[in-house]
């Protein structure tokens, strides 16, 4: 194994109880905090209130070190609230809950050894020329690491960390009990919800059996696209806890930003079209919008899909439901469009009629564009104006919006990810030409 480079090594604490009084650590941290606030305020005459105590800056990042260490339940969590809670959770929090989505710390080497010689055997370096112990990734269940075979075939090798799997549940459980007792979220956020679904995500993500699986089935269904690569597994070094596939060089997607801006488009309608494919044709969506689950090929200018493990198979009744609202408002037809956003659950009967209207005003205006094939500006000031006020008004109506059914919810997880991302590549594109291709 390679000398290890700088960078942030903390073992998985692999029982339950390590675990839990990993979370008792935080607890004590995060009181430690608002006492000291309390303290320093009282002096200053301030009065601040235990909610502005807790979420605090300096109680956020604690919080936020001790799930990037716990990994696991904890780690996706936290990666939920940042998305989910977005919101309804103050900026200056979101901004800090946003770095769980992009860092975890890593196994030390003597853990990362250990792993593999469970998973390969007391001998396996020798059936490699290399095996960098520096991850090039890491993220709640797992780090990725490059290595070279004795057959000379670059690998990129996703090792789970140890005990995650099994501390699932109770993690979850623990989390829960700590995050309503402290009061640290808000109360407005659906908790429950988010716990229930960060559960089964996690259930799904260590199935590194099922995520080969869906592996190749994306490999064989893109095979002969222009547009994408998909890595190949490796049956060798592939386990139930070890997931190997050729490695695949290129840049992390996002950084396409300080590309040119014809660039920018094109990437933005090949991931449009992809979303559009594995709804209506694949039935088959890769639901973590993570931009680190892309890369881009300068040399071919391919897009490379990296990570199935958030992959869902989805039913009959969910694609149509979502064909016929994509006609229907493209047919600003307000009675339909209302109809299959409660079939899809997307609004609840008992949604106040203001917070309705408003829904219904913003996606019948911004059909309007795509409608007449004009050329959708996803930096539009106008469109990020009434995307904020309608968030603020999300926020003072104080309104517990329910988590709709889980596949609706990933295909509109993906659909935001990719939403986001070109807002900030500015992408300018005809959404109507490649909605007719599909719809």
């Amino acid at each position: 194994m390679k000398t290890q480079r700088e960078t942030k090594y903390r073992a998985v604490p692999k029982s339950q109880t390590k675990r839990f009084l990993r979370l008792g650590t935080m607890s004590a941290s995060i009181v430690g905090n608002m006492l000291a606030s309390a303290t320093s305020n009282m002096i200053t005459g301030e009065k601040l209130s235990v909610q502005k105590l807790l979420m605090t800056e300096r109680n956020m990042r604690s919080f936020v070190a001790q799930l990037s260490h716990l990994r696991g339940a904890a780690l996706k969590l936290g990666q939920l609230l940042s998305l989910e809670g977005g919101d309804f959770i103050p900026e200056q929090v979101a901004k800090i809950l946003a770095e769980v989505r992009n860092e975890a710390y890593r196994m030390p080497p003597a853990q990362l050894r250990q792993v593999l010689k469970e998973a390969w055997g007391e001998n396996f370096l020798g059936k490699f020329r290399s095996f960098d112990i520096n991850p090039i990734a890491a993220a709640s269940v797992g780090q990725v690491h490059k290595c070279k075979t004795v057959n000379n075939k670059t690998l990129a090798i996703k090792v789970q960390y140890p005990g995650v799997k099994e501390s699932i549940n109770s993690d979850i459980k623990n989390i829960g009990f700590l995050l309503k007792s402290s009061g640290l979220i808000p109360s407005h956020i659906p908790l429950d919800e988010l716990l229930f679904e960060a559960k089964n995500q996690l259930h799904q993500e260590v199935d590194y059996i099922a995520e080969s699986q869906y592996l190749n089935q994306f490999s064989k269904l893109l095979k002969n696209d222009p547009h994408f690569d998909v890595p190949t597994l490796d049956v060798e070094f592939s386990t139930n806890k070890t997931l190997a596939m050729d490695f695949k060089s290129g840049i992390n997607i996002d950084k396409l930003v300080n590309f040119n801006q014809e660039t920018k488009n094109a990437t933005i309608e090949k991931l449009i079209a992809l979303i559009l494919m594995e709804i209506f044709e694949f039935n088959l969506i890769q639901t973590d919008p993570n931009f680190a689950n892309f890369l881009y090929d300068e040399s071919t200018c391919k897009i490379v899909l990296l990570d199935f493990g958030a992959t869902k198979p989805l039913d009959t009744k969910t694609v149509n439901n979502f064909r016929m609202l994509i006609n229907a408002c493209l047919r600003q037809n307000t009675e339909e469009i209302k109809c299959y956003l409660n079939k899809l659950e997307l609004i609840t009967t008992d949604l106040p009629q203001d917070i309705l209207n408003s829904i219904l005003d913003l996606i019948k205006k911004y059909s309007l564009p795509v409608i007449e094939g004009q050329l959708f500006d996803f930096s539009n000031p106008l469109l990020i104006h009434d995307m904020e006020m309608f968030s603020k008004k999300l926020m003072i109506s104080r309104k517990k919006i329910a988590i709709p059914p889980i596949n609706t919810l990933l295909i509109q997880r993906k659909i935001g990810g990719i939403f986001l991302l070109a807002r900030r590549f500015r992408a300018s594109i005809n959404l109507k030409k490649i909605i007719d291709m599909y719809i």
